[in-house]
């Protein structure tokens, strides 16, 4: 598995699936398995294995949130739910994820949310992975003031605590009158949403004193806004902000695909910047990104060609951190396919790249050439970052990688050297 996709899957995926197993396949560590739906008797008669599992999700959770309480793992205690041809439904109350609990969906199983008010919980260091999320129907999400009060996901952040939504789908109702995914507290190097698709809500993520980063997200028809970004309600200005994306960090952030929003990309209504610069609006023209945001939003180093699965974004950067020049006629292939440098992002971008193994090769004049061997995934984004370096400056060859690590205190010193000497235009 390629690093980058690893960064991104918390290493409790891994383990929960495939550590920990006995010869039989029968035990795996600090996991529960479920599989029908809810409301069928007999949970307390079976164990939570592959063979014997759990018969209820609220059951299971309830099980692992002891355990999480009275014996906590590193890796916190994981309920992997496989269930593909019924949808669950879930409890008028919703479901709690529990602190220290992860929720694992094996072949996307269908989480329906009955009614108004209903959500998935996630605690401060909770992760779910890998479920269609969906609002019924007659779903009832409008408060006697007619404020959005109902959200699909509601998660809590917290300083140093792993707190993560990955790849789920979340599906409003026809009115799309729901908030996606509610997110409070957490910093970004802990809290992220990622590859996630967010369909039919008034809002996408809305962000309340919260450093989530938000990563390879798709957002379609959102009515108000795709990112809402608010002050928590007991804190005043000089809290963190949500992360959208950095362009000399795409292999972490950024790459979000916003299509067919009728509201707002982005309504910041903080006194703080919010960075979401490599990013696809869904349009080349700068004015329209612009009058699609407000507040303090830095969108530049947006992308002028459409991304989605299966594409990758590949970045060619100096020892100093900063995009290489035009003026030394970068060039870039992979597998072999010349690809063509976007004039905005300045990255190359290659289009329904088949999954598996490729090799990304990179040079321009003056520069010794790069290459790294990467595994693309049809169901995300993939980026990639290339440093090239000039013939005897030192250790800071080789792949991406390895010149960071040499480079560090380069890096660290120059910080944001190419965005200082080059100011851009923000939103009053």
């Amino acid at each position: 598995m390629d690093a980058r996709i690893r960064f991104l899957l918390p290493v409790w995926v891994g383990i929960a699936l495939f550590a920990g197993g006995q010869a039989s396949g029968e035990t795996y560590l600090n996991t529960y398995f479920v599989n029908n739906v809810d409301g069928i008797d007999g949970d307390a008669t079976v164990y939570g294995t592959i063979s014997q599992p759990f018969q209820s999700i609220p059951y299971a959770l309830s099980i692992a949130a002891s355990m999480a309480e009275n014996h906590p793992a590193t890796l916190g205690w994981s309920v992997i739910v496989n269930n593909v041809t019924v949808p669950y439904e879930a409890p008028i109350s919703g479901i709690t994820v529990a602190p220290g609990v992860n929720l694992i969906g094996w072949n996307t199983p269908v989480i329906e949310l009955p009614g108004y008010g209903a959500c998935i919980t996630m605690g401060p260091s909770s992760n779910v992975l890998g479920f269609d999320i969906q609002a019924a129907g007659s779903i009832s999400v409008k408060g006697s003031a007619g404020a959005f009060d109902t959200a699909c996901v509601r998660m809590y952040g917290a300083s140093g605590k792993i707190t993560s939504l990955w790849q789920c789908s979340i599906t409003g109702t026809a009115a799309r009158d729901t908030t996606a995914v509610e997110v409070y507290g957490g910093e970004w190097m802990k809290t992220s949403i990622a590859d996630c698709k967010i369909i039919n809500h008034a809002y996408g993520v809305a962000a309340y004193g919260s450093g989530v980063n938000i990563t390879r997200c798709r957002f379609e028809s959102t009515t108000v806004a795709a990112v809402y970004v608010d002050y928590a309600a007991d804190k005043q200005s000089g809290e963190t902000v949500p992360m959208l994306g950095d362009s000399e960090n795409i292999e972490k952030t950024g790459l979000n695909q916003f299509d067919d929003t009728e509201g707002l990309y982005v309504q910041n209504v903080t006194d703080e910047e919010v960075s979401a610069e490599s990013n696809d609006w869904g349009t080349a023209d700068a004015t329209e990104i612009d009058d699609k945001t407000a507040g303090d939003v830095d969108t530049t180093d947006y992308f002028t060609k459409s991304i989605g699965p299966g594409t990758v974004v590949v970045s060619l950067l100096d020892s100093a951190g900063d995009p290489v020049s035009d003026g030394v006629n970068p060039t870039c292939t992979l597998s072999g396919v010349a690809g063509v440098r976007d004039a905005t992002s300045l990255t190359f971008i290659f289009d329904a790249v088949s999954s598996g193994q490729h090799d990304v090769e990179a040079a321009a004049d003056g520069y010794t050439s790069e290459s790294e061997q990467v595994t693309v995934s049809s169901i995300t984004v993939t980026a990639v970052e290339l440093t090239l370096s000039k013939p005897g400056t030192g250790g800071c060859g080789g792949s991406g990688k390895a010149a960071y690590a040499c480079c560090a205190l380069v890096i660290w010193t120059t910080g944001k050297r190419y965005k200082k000497n080059h100011p851009r235009p923000r939103k009053q």
